[in-house]
């Protein structure tokens, strides 16, 4: 293929005011005026949308596997997260957890931090929990579109 080949396949891959082609898209943080240049979304595996602009988001949205919508002062985790004792108690107040993509819920966590700091758990991804904490955890869990384990 020629030089002139080339430009005209990138011109096809990046089309202006399209998002496509990906796991997750992470649009919490999107703003009415973010959606003025937005056309359409395509081909995404879980997508997350601020739940003040869910129905006109998703109204561009084509192919979308999982839709998440997020709420203002939710905790979202995406990645991998490793949860600890010390994170817990630096909450100010409980929070809602919405996990996207591996959390590891550490050995030090007790029920009783689960219970005073943990609100929901809304999970998307995959949650590793030790066995002891296991049943106050899943109390937690409001929606679950992944997995949950018990680990030693």
């Amino acid at each position: 293929m020629g030089d002139e080949d080339e430009e005209k396949v990138e011109e096809v891959k990046e089309e202006k005011g399209v998002l496509k082609n990906t796991g997750i898209l992470n649009l919490k943080d999107f703003t009415e005026e973010d959606l003025v240049e937005l056309k359409e979304i395509k081909n995404i595996g879980i997508l997350v949308v601020p739940k003040k602009l869910a129905g006109k988001i998703l109204g561009m949205a084509k192919n979308t596997g999982i839709v998440v919508f997020y709420t203002e002062g939710s905790k979202l985790y995406m990645g991998k997260t490793m949860l600890d004792a010390e994170t817990l108690k630096n909450f100010d107040e409980a929070v809602d957890i919405i996990q996207v993509g591996k959390l590891v819920v550490e050995n030090d966590v007790t029920a009783e931090l689960i219970r005073q700091k943990i609100k929901s758990i809304r999970n998307y991804g995959k949650v590793d929990v030790p066995r002891n904490v296991y049943g106050v955890l899943m109390t937690k869990v409001m929606e679950n579109a992944g997995t949950i384990e018990k680990i030693e």
